[in-house]
This record gives structure tokens, C-alpha cells and sequence, in this order.
């Protein structure tokens, strides 16, 4: 039997029906994590000689950014190498996908003894769009990634089974089960593109509304509104291209969906993280990016050459697609339970000037806007255990990063000085979060970025945790 990673949350319904449910059925034994730092999901899926991980975009992404990093950083022979070996890894699979994915591991038997290991096949996808971009350097690593969709209110409605590397890399979720019909209300005049709406024998009976149970919200006939953006091909596969709450009303009035224009951008070497989403200085919605640059925030010779790619890929799309505005961060993109990017905050916080980033050069037109938030940086904690407590909090720095903990000064910021990047910087405050005992709050992965920052946060939930 097949060895599963439960990665996902169980109140997630990807997780509750296929690791509680479909995989016990079907006699696959399950590995629970203790924690969803990096590092323990890699050496356990290794230690437990996993095959299999169902899991959301953001880890296939994330997976796909750090390796793209780390060989940023090689001689020029080796990313010259990297590459070709993608190469014939590609091939090979395009013309054996079985066959392919065991050259990949072959080629980078190197790479993968430290990423999942080389037992390891599937990545299972669920939840949103995966940019191609990612798609095909984790697929060419042999490691195969599929898609399917489904959603709390109708279960697993449909998942890719062709396995050529095609579809693969198209990011297809498929045909829908037998169990599900699919129809579009078009947003356009693609009548096959638009807002997806799902008949399933699988829809849910009812909703707890402010304790009351209500029926589910179908139209007349029996068909659920998803509030995903969808295109359907002419064979009936379908491919999630967002959710209407990110589109953008264009200036022509047309709709521009985020995640298709995430795309164009997927891949640029140094991001670490990149989400497009809409800023409203007027009338007009804007285009705008935020692409995480981690420690090369400061670094102007790289910023140089990020605006000139950012520039060549904007000129590729039509113009009322393009990027109206551009930022940096060194910050970690604010997500939902570890899962997807809020572009609903991010704008949010460029507008309050909440979010520390700095606009960027598009088109030749230069900015001098740099986003810093008001008010004091974060007091550190008075106290007989305050050495102590900082001594902890930068062994679980040096840990994560595998870095001599005399290079961690207590005001030394994670991503610019001591070059975490955001996978890192989720590994150690799940470390410090196991260390002390405590739950760090979501809104604090944003600015707990130097170990005072940590102290002080630590001391005051541990006062809370004592009243």
C-alpha cells in the first residue's frame, strides 16, 4: 500500500475526505506530522518512506522558489547543468511519463535526497490555480504533480488521471466524477469561461446560520455558484483561473484575473513570493504586484535587473492586462492558515501604509514610495529571563537556517540580514511556537522579523497564557 503525508488541516475538506476517509477505504496507511515546518515534512515524508502528499499550490510553489534560490546562488556551470538536466528530464517524459519520471530522479537523486527523498511520486493538488512555471520544475524533478478540485459544500467533484506531462503541466483538474455536472455563467463572450457552477449527488443538505440550519443557495436547477473563475475545454476538462472576489474591473471595464497574470511572472530568479492583486489610488483599479525579494530587498544591482525582466514579461500581455504598479517586500506575503496568499490584505496594507514594501520602476517611469509602517519597532521584554528567552529564540533561528548562532544579533532581521526566506521563516516560528509552548498569532508572521520582535511577542502571550 501506498504510504500518504497528511498535510492538510481536517477541517479542510480536501484533507477530511481523502486522508480520513477515501485512503483508509482503500488500505493506505497515513503519517501525521507533528508540526508543518519545512524541514519536518521533508524528513518525515524521507523517514516514513512516503510516496504520496495531498497538499495545497502554495507548498508545490514554494518547493519550486526555494530550488530556484539555492541554484540562483550556484557557479554558472552548475545552473548551466540544472538546466539541461530539466531538460532531459522534460523530454523524457513527454515521450514516456512513467519512464520520464524515473530519469528525473535519477538526474537529481542529489536534489531530491534532501527534498522528499527518492522514494517519493505524487504531489496531489487541490484548492486553487498552480502556475506553470512551478509545475514544470517539480514535475522535472520526478516527482509527477496533479490536480483535481473540489469544495466543502460538494466534496471532491473532479481530479486529472492522465499522467503525460501535457496535461500535467497545463494544471488540468480534470473531467468532472460521474457523481457532478459542470456548466459556466460566462463572463464574457467565451461562453466556456467564466464562473463555475456545480449539480452534484454530493452537495451538502444544509448550512448552520446563526444556529438556524438553512438549505443550500442552488438556482432553479439544483446549481451551485462556486465564486471560481473556470475555463472549459472542448473534451469537458476544466482549468481554475481564480475566484471572482480577486478579479479586477480593467480601465476598459474588462475583468483581469490575478492568477493568469501570476503566470507571466512565476519564475523570476530571487522571488520568493509573488501575488498580482488590484490597488485603487482613484476611480481606477490598478494592476499592481508584490513580489517577496527576501534579503535582496536592499540589494540594487538585483532590484535593476528584477524591474528590467518585470518589464519584458509586462510588455508580453495585452495592455489592459498589464502591471500599473509594481512592489518589493522583504516581508512574507500575509496567507490564510499557511494555504493562500491574501491579496485582499496586501492591498489593504499598501493603502494604510501598514505593509513595509517599496514601489519599483515600470515602463521607465521611476517611484521614490517606500511603504514603512508607523510606530515604534517592538519593545524588548524587561526581565531576569530576558537573555534567556533570546537565547532560545536564536537557537531556533540557527536551526531552521543552519547557521552559527553567533551570527544572530538580537536586532537582526530575518530575510534581509540573516537571508531566510519565507519557507525558512515559517520553519522557525513553528520552532519557536513548540519551543515556548505558545500559538504565535497569523497577522504576526508579518512583523515578527528580529528576535526582540519575537521576545516581546513571546513575554506578552505567556503574561496572557498566566492571567
Amino acid at each position: 500500500p501506498l504510504r500518504v503525508v497528511a498535510f492538510l488541516p481536517f477541517n479542510h475538506i480536501f484533507g477530511l475526505i481523502a486522508n480520513l476517509i477515501t485512503m483508509p477505504f482503500q488500505n493506505q496507511s497515513q503519517i501525521f506530522l507533528k508540526d508543518r515546518a519545512p524541514q519536518t515534512i521533508l524528513e518525515t515524508a524521507r523517514k516514513c518512506d512516503a510516496k504520496v502528499i495531498l497538499t495545497v499550490p502554495l507548498l508545490v510553489n514554494s518547493i519550486s522558489s526555494t530550488i530556484k534560490k539555492r541554484v540562483s546562488q550556484q557557479s554558472a556551470f552548475k545552473r548551466g547543468a540544472f538546466k539541461v538536466m530539466q531538460g532531459i528530464s522534460l523530454t523524457c517524459q513527454r515521450i514516456n511519463p512513467l519512464w520520464g519520471l524515473k530519469v528525473g530522479k535519477k538526474l537529481f537523486k542529489s536534489v531530491n535526497k534532501n527534498l522528499f527523498g527518492d522514494q517519493f511520486m505524487e504531489f496531489v493538488v487541490g484548492g486553487a490555480h498552480t502556475p506553470e512555471e512551478h509545475l514544470r520544475t517539480v514535475n522535472s524533478l520526478g516527482y509527477a504533480v496533479t490536480v483535481g478540485f473540489g469544495m466543502t459544500e460538494t466534496a471532491i467533484t473532479s481530479y486529472e488521471n492522465k499522467i503525460d506531462l501535457k496535461t500535467r503541466l497545463s494544471g488540468s483538474v480534470g473531467l468532472p466524477l460521474p457523481i457532478t455536472e459542470y456548466k459556466v455563467r460566462p463572463d464574457g463572450n467565451d461562453p466556456d469561461h467564466g464562473e463555475l457552477l456545480i449539480r452534484c449527488n454530493a452537495m451538502h443538505i444544509g448550512r448552520m446560520d446563526n444556529g438556524v440550519m438553512v438549505p443550500p443557495v442552488v438556482d432553479g436547477d439544483g446549481y451551485f455558484a462556486t465564486g471560481d473563475v473556470v475555463r472549459i475545454g472542448d473534451k469537458g476538462r476544466m482549468w481554475i483561473e481564480g475566484r471572482i472576489k480577486d478579479v479586477i474591473i480593467g480601465e476598459s471595464g474588462e475583468n483581469v484575473y490575478p492568477d493568469e497574470i501570476e503566470d507571466t511572472f512565476a519564475g523570476i530568479e530571487g522571488v520568493e513570493q509573488l501575488a498580482v492583486f488590484c490597488t485603487k489610488p482613484g476611480e481606477t483599479e490598478l494592476v499592481s504586484a508584490m513580489f517577496n525579494v527576501g534579503d535582496k530587498y536592499n540589494d540594487k544591482e538585483y532590484i535593476a535587473s528584477l524591474v528590467a525582466e518585470v518589464d519584458k514579461r509586462n510588455k508580453t500581455l495585452q495592455p489592459l492586462k498589464r502591471l500599473k504598479a509594481a512592489y518589493v517586500t522583504s516581508n512574507a506575503l500575509p496567507v490564510v492558515s499557511s494555504i493562500k496568499i491574501k491579496r485582499a490584505a496586501l492591498r489593504e496594507g499598501i493603502e494604510k501604509g501598514t505593509f513595509a514594501c517599496k514601489r519599483i520602476a515600470l515602463g521607465g517611469v521611476e517611484y521614490n514610495e517606500e511603504i514603512k509602517p508607523a510606530g515604534e519597532a517592538a519593545s524588548v521584554p524587561k526581565g531576569e529571563d530576558l537573555e534567556e528567552l533570546k537565547a532560545k529564540i536564536k537557537t531556533c533561528f540557527a536551526k531552521e537556517l543552519e547557521i552559527d548562532e553567533s551570527l544572530i544579533k538580537d536586532d537582526s532581521t530575518f530575510a534581509d540580514e540573516l537571508g531566510g526566506d519565507s519557507l525558512h521563516r515559517l520553519g522557525a516560528l513553528l520552532r519557536v511556537e513548540e519551543e515556548f509552548g505558545v500559538k504565535i498569532p497569523e497577522n504576526a508572521y508579518e512583523y515578527c522579523t528580529t528576535v526582540n520582535d519575537l521576545a516581546a511577542l513571546i513575554k506578552d502571550l505567556r503574561e496572557k497564557k498566566a492571567r
